[in-house]
């Protein structure tokens, strides 16, 4: 199993926003997406491409 910070599951938390907002969700999906935003930073660093 995958821990909280381990990148697989940072991608699949940005997969999960994505389709919120796909779904409609746009609060839902933006909200989601700050909090990855600043978990990618924490973890991989500001100048990783995923955290562009």
């Amino acid at each position: 199993m995958f821990g909280k910070d381990h990148p697989e599951t940072l991608s699949a938390r940005a997969n999960l926003a994505r389709w919120k907002g796909e779904a409609g969700d746009s609060a839902g999906a933006a909200a989601a997406f700050e909090q990855l935003l600043a978990d990618r930073q924490r973890v991989l660093g500001n100048n990783h491409p995923e955290t562009w």
